[in-house]
């Protein structure tokens, strides 16, 4: 039996006392995967922190609807930054909550939003909270194409009708505690309507515990409560409901896809020295992919001796540096294939083989800022101008130089590295766009 359990927040003062020895507990008994929800700045900033303590926790950024006042687009873009890290797998929870109706409805909908704007371009699903605004929440979603977003609809409160909008949508149905409560009767009624294939155990601890503890404190050793209720609804074994929740949150989440990139870019310690070369030969193979598109075969990459020893964090001599990366190939054998390395002096060729391509094709995704930016300067008759909006599409924090050097006319980057560090030298030509990327190092090495 594994578990997933997608909907928690032990970042809750409720769980201050026995937080490490709780959450180990937990999945020491087979709760296989948790994830953290994000409910404010500073939930979230905490939650990126505390989900690097434990292999088995995952997280998300956001900022519930009752916390929005004091939200800035500032925050968005902190929020996208935190997104970006490996164990930050969604942006939520967000969404529209009218049942105090302590909070202005229209600010509401403007941070939902933004805050899908947000998922959309981190390429993340969102975990949406809809309290008492069932139609607000789903025009908003419409006409945000949150189709295209994806995610779930947490701890859904609504009847059939609702849940067939959602589903048709490509969204799942959070199911809970509330399922097991006497008048939880139109939750019980979607879980009967829903195909499994599209429901989400969660638990939103410490709320909302089930029976037989309701109304103490909740955590995600009672999903066996909820899941038994969902299986005796659906007239299946319990071990059905495992089996087909833990798929459909690990294929939401994305769970093998961010465990696998996680091995890429360091499986151990003593892998640490490596991450930032691994990182370049990644984001250059990316690079190399969307431009040309995949081809399974052997890939050759040049650094200048001082290069190699920025990313190394080193002081290497040629023949040290021969060494360092022999130990490089050896650590990143099971992802890039084992390289191999040649030199002319303080010139050095990494290659990456067929196998390491491949699995870089296979696992690191191709999509935001990068992929746009490279179909903007493939098409005819592209400008200085089309290419700026990609930059700005991503992020208000742009930096854009004029160049005098004769070699490059404009230099752009972000000013924040959020979504991207690189520095951009631009050359505009009659009918398209010429674009070169460097490292900020070897930027300011070079001189331009």
């Amino acid at each position: 039996m594994k578990i997933f359990e997608t909907h928690a927040h032990y970042d809750d003062e409720a769980f201050k006392e026995d937080r490490d020895i709780l959450l180990r507990e937990m999945h020491s008994q087979g709760v296989e995967y948790i994830v953290n929800i994000g409910c404010s700045m500073e939930s979230s900033q905490y939650i990126a922190e505390l989900v690097e303590r434990y292999d088995f926790l995952y997280g998300t950024v956001g900022v519930h609807p009752d916390d929005v006042e004091r939200l800035t687009e500032a925050d968005m873009e902190e929020l996208a930054m935190l997104s970006r890290r490996d164990k930050i797998i969604a942006i939520g929870e967000i969404g529209l909550d009218y049942h105090y109706d302590g909070i202005d409805r229209d600010l509401q909908k403007h941070w939902f939003a933004r805050q899908m704007e947000v998922a959309r371009r981190q390429k993340l699903p969102i975990v949406v909270h809809s309290r008492d605004a069932a139609k607000d929440t789903l025009d908003l979603m419409k006409a945000e194409h949150a189709r295209d977003i994806g995610g779930v609809i947490h701890c859904f409160s609504y009847g059939v009708e609702m849940a067939r909008e959602y589903l048709d949508m490509g969204f799942y149905i959070g199911v809970g505690g509330v399922v097991t409560f006497k008048n939880g009767k139109k939750l019980k009624e979607v879980v009967e309507y829903a195909p499994l294939d599209r429901i989400l155990l969660e638990t939103d601890a410490p709320y909302l515990a089930p029976v037989p503890y309701r109304g103490k404190r909740n955590c995600s050793l009672y999903l066996e409560y909820v899941a038994e209720e969902i299986a005796a609804l659906k007239g299946v074994a319990v071990e059905e409901v495992y089996e087909a929740t833990f798929h459909n949150a690990a294929s939401m989440y994305q769970i093998t896809r961010v465990a696998e990139r996680r091995s890429m870019i360091c499986t151990s310690n003593s892998e640490l020295p490596f991450n930032k070369l691994e990182n370049n030969i990644i984001d250059a193979i990316e690079e190399q992919q969307l431009k040309l598109g995949y081809l399974k075969e052997t890939v050759r990459l040049y650094y200048p001796l001082s290069s190699l020893n920025r990313f190394l964090d080193t002081q290497n001599s040629v023949e040290q540096m021969k060494s360092a990366l022999q130990l490089f190939s050896a650590a990143t054998r099971n992802r890039l294939g084992g390289v191999a390395v040649t030199n002319k002096g303080e010139r050095f060729c990494i290659a990456i083989p067929p196998e390491g391509t491949e699995y870089i094709h296979k696992h690191m995704g191709t999509g935001g800022f990068l992929a746009d930016l490279v179909a903007t300067v493939a098409k005819e008759g592209s400008t200085l101008e089309d290419v700026l909006r990609q930059f700005y599409k991503y992020s208000k924090q742009v930096h854009v130089e004029e160049m005098k050097n004769g070699e490059f006319d404009y230099l752009v980057y972000f000013e924040n590295g959020d979504p991207d560090s690189y520095y951009y030298c631009i050359t505009v030509e009659e009918s398209h766009i010429i674009y070169h990327r460097y490292t900020k190092a070897d930027y300011e090495e070079f001189g331009f």
